[in-house]
């Protein structure tokens, strides 16, 4: 566990590179490994993957899932400019996809300001803990269509065998998908 004041070393680790082309155009995977540990303990352990795509000339977004019947109540999120810049500030993210429109809009081809894959991913976590009334021991998320900030946006949750399956939706259909477990479930 990591407490408040207490000093933290991360680490990170340069995994693996690999180039990729497909239908859509080449792709680099790049996978860092992050380590947070205290003077004591390895406290978390983070991979971390990485898609880099050939830059398009228009925005050619991938299909659409569905959603599936939630287990749970939905819970609203309230996306705004703001806090997208909030965000990018406090995660060193200097992207301008997530805060200038007119770039967005004009060089990366995007409808709207997108919405971080790391910050939707923290809803889902937070969603997963109030639902379960304790955080879960692990934690992996996916971004599998663009969100944007313009559009309304919900957490959907549905139980599974061995924890919860998460997701962000906008227009009923997915844009992150995630898994909690908790000790007990990943035993």
């Amino acid at each position: 566990d990591l407490k408040i004041g207490e000093e933290i070393i991360k680490e990170t680790t340069l995994v693996d590179i690999k180039e990729k082309k497909s239908q859509s155009g080449e792709m680099v995977f790049i996978t860092y490994e992050h380590k947070l540990k205290t003077l004591n303990n390895l406290a978390i352990t983070e991979t971390q993957n990485i898609v880099y795509l050939e830059a398009s000339d228009s925005f050619n977004p991938p299909k659409k899932r569905e959603l599936p019947q939630p287990d749970y109540p939905k819970e609203k999120l309230s996306i705004s400019n703001p806090l997208l810049f909030r965000f990018s500030a406090l995660t060193y993210n200097a992207h301008r996809i997530h805060y200038d429109l007119k770039y967005a809009q004009e060089v990366e081809k995007y409808p709207h300001l997108i919405v971080h894959g790391p910050l939707q991913a923290l809803f889902l976590m937070q969603y997963a803990t109030n639902l379960k009334n304790s955080a879960p021991s692990k934690f992996s998320f996916r971004g599998v269509h663009p969100a944007f900030a313009n559009n309304s946006m919900e957490l959907v949750a549905k139980a599974n065998k061995s924890g919860l399956s998460l997701y962000t939706a906008s227009n009923d259909h997915q844009c992150m998908e995630a898994t909690a477990l908790w000790e007990e479930d990943s035993e």
